[in-house]
């Protein structure tokens, strides 16, 4: 990969050093300035975090602690365990180096086609069966060939950005450790000399910098076996009147056996295919809600309506962490073995709408990883008690099939038993009163007196109405009583309803 000035790529690890050297002394300000020391430039190695899983991606940020003013160049190499990590790419995108050389390539370093010498390289070796691969990656950068430009004093100053994946086929056991650390044995070119750890200050002075000997060792551990799946109503059908909803639950279960495992966090995405499907709601679940004592997770995320970076992949995007401060002691618990907890519901509603005689439209409703998140793609994880994060099975697909709703079940509004224009009120409960032990008319769609939603229609339901009307709560325009369930206030169906009990025509709603 080839970052900022050109000529780089060409140029022998020892002229860059001398450059790098020359330039330090460019510049009638250089003299003015306090002569640094060692311990005023830091370099560090600082992974995202310090446990994988087995053919897990991460991400590791190169940085320097910058505590005087005066650096216009350093060069550095950073070695790994080729046998356990790949180095997929090196990159200066998104990192603080990105306002200095605007000339990058983020193309994925290749092993195969050896692109000598550049400011930001991987450094190839011959492996099994003749194949090069990656043992580690350099870089060597010049912030200015006129002296005009010099590494800002900053606590944090991020020079690359280089992604490893553990390679497959490891054993594993009981987990197993590996190291990234700074080296000064890699050459960018084929017998060429070693690119130094060393940073280039004022007056022409090369020096080492703090950090040369820093280590940061990975753990890699094996990972429970986790399923994130969703299921749906049993017909998988939803009625395309942009109007209906479809319930959507999303569960995770542990299929392994051996000790309990605890969550502390978890983020996934959905993609949704927005021109036949909108996301009309996104709550937690039953196992989600009643953490925390039923007062649920310190922090929740659930964006409806998300999308790639580039417009081109939408759905939605949930994230959750439990504890947001120590002790953490909070968790999800999955018994090895045990049944999937319920961690979120997604209400589906159509985009379009299908008349009667129409064909039934099916669409996928998919898990993605790394593609939807319009500001950072949202990873799928679960983060364990000892920080190790988990990648589920998200393999499993469904299908919602948009249709016609036809003669299937009426519309109406619950508690509107009488079906006057002024929805559920006092009136509705005298009414279910006068039919059960006057002889009075029925309501032609049940559901409609179903005002408590408990699947059938007796006293209890002229009571719910009365109490939700007519008791006071505890403050002034308060009800003491919860309104009827949906649908309420708006008309809509019950999926426990049969056309028998809700015929279609049978209220205001269809009329």
């Amino acid at each position: 990969m080839k970052f900022g000035m050109r000529f780089l790529s060409f140029a022998p690890a020892g002229l860059v050093l001398l450059i790098m050297a020359l330039m330090a002394g460019a510049g009638p300000a250089a003299a003015q300035q306090p002569q640094p020391v060692t311990t005023d430039y830091i370099f560090k190695i600082e992974p995202e975090r310090s446990v994988v899983g087995p053919a897990e991606e991460f991400t590791v940020e190169i940085v320097v602690e910058s505590k005087a003013p005066g650096s216009q160049g350093w060069s550095y190499g950073v070695d790994h365990d080729e046998k356990t990590l790949e180095l997929v790419s090196v990159t200066t995108a998104g990192t603080d180096l990105d306002p200095f050389t605007k000339k990058f390539d983020n193309t994925v370093p290749s092993c195969e086609q050896p692109q000598g010498f550049s400011q930001s390289d991987a450094i190839c070796t011959g492996g099994p069966a003749g194949i090069n691969i990656a043992i580690g990656f350099t870089q060597a950068i010049i912030l200015s060939l006129a002296g005009d430009a010099e590494l800002p004093v900053k606590s944090r100053f991020v020079m690359v950005k280089a992604r490893y994946k553990v390679r497959g086929g490891l054993n594993i056991g009981a987990g197993l450790t590996t190291e990234l650390a700074f080296s000064d044995s890699l050459s960018a070119t084929p017998g060429g000399p070693a690119v130094e750890t060393v940073i280039s200050v004022a007056d022409g002075v090369s020096m080492t910098p703090t950090g040369r000997d820093n280590k940061v060792q990975i753990r890699i551990q094996a990972q429970p076996d986790l399923r994130l799946f969703m299921t749906l109503p049993q017909d998988r059908k939803l009625i395309a009147n942009q109007q209906d909803v479809l319930p959507v639950n999303i569960l995770l279960e542990r299929k392994s056996q051996g000790d309990m495992l605890a969550v502390l966090a978890w983020s996934y995405s959905i993609k949704l295919d927005k021109s036949l499907l909108a996301a009309a709601e996104f709550a937690a679940g039953a196992a989600t809600a009643a953490l925390k004592g039923g007062k649920g997770p310190d922090f929740k995320s659930y964006n409806i309506d998300d999308r790639s970076a580039d417009g081109a992949v939408q759905g939605v995007t949930a994230g959750v962490v439990i504890d947001l401060a120590a002790p953490f002691a909070n968790d999800l618990v999955l018994p090895a073995g045990g049944p999937a907890l319920h961690l979120e519901t997604l209400k589906l509603k159509s985009a379009v709408k299908i008349n009667q005689g129409d064909p039934d439209r099916p669409t996928a409703l998919e898990f993605v990883k790394d593609v939807i998140g319009e500001n950072e793609p949202t990873d799928v994880v679960f983060t364990s008690q000892d920080g190790l994060g988990l990648t589920p099975d998200f393999s499993a697909k469904q299908t919602v099939v948009l249709g016609a709703g036809g003669l299937a079940v009426g519309r109406f509004v619950r508690g509107n038993a009488n079906d006057d224009a002024h929805g559920a009120d006092i009136g509705d409960g005298i009414w279910i009163i006068n039919h059960l032990f006057y002889g009075g008319p029925i309501t032609r769609c049940l559901g409609a007196a179903d005002a408590n939603d408990d699947n059938r229609v007796d006293l209890s339901d002229a009571v719910y109405l009365f109490l939700w009307q007519l008791q006071p709560g505890k403050h002034a325009g308060e009800a003491l009583y919860p309104k009827p369930p949906g649908p309420y206030p708006a008309c809509g169906t019950d999926p426990d309803l049969t056309p028998e009990q809700c015929p279609v025509g049978s209220t205001r709603c269809d009329r």
